[in-house]
């Protein structure tokens, strides 16, 4: 990881909202993740400085994903031998995503048929 990743990912820390009595709110989180969208800033899961140009989704590229987004993977800049991401790929059936051993829970499969219904997980 590169000083500048590095810097970004301590930066981005969740444990930073992390407190006694400390509750953070769903509109909260989603207020914060669009300044940091419209302002090309980092978010709660994404840096949005490395986003590049939309697909026809309107999502950025996975190099900006840190390590506790549900679909962070091997191409993000936040990827390392000791922390590595999924593995998003392509069969003749379509889209799959091979998430890491850490990453497959019941947040991760909930995420998926949400916002990736059309992408097939493998194990």
């Amino acid at each position: 990881m590169t000083k500048s990743a590095f810097l970004r990912f301590v930066k981005a820390d969740p444990s930073m909202y992390d407190g006694d009595g400390m509750t953070i709110s769903d509109k909260w989180a989603q207020q914060q993740e669009l300044y940091a969208k419209m302002t090309g800033s980092m978010g709660q899961d994404y840096d949005y400085r490395m986003m590049g140009k939309p697909d026809a989704r309107g999502h950025g590229a996975d190099a900006g994903k840190l390590p506790w987004h549900p679909t962070f993977s091997t191409q993000s800049a936040f990827s390392t031998p000791k922390q590595p991401g999924g593995v998003w790929g392509h069969d003749k059936r379509g889209d799959t995503f091979k998430p890491t051993e850490r990453m497959n829970d019941r947040f991760f499969q909930e995420y998926m048929l949400r916002e990736e219904p059309n992408v097939r997980v493998i194990k």
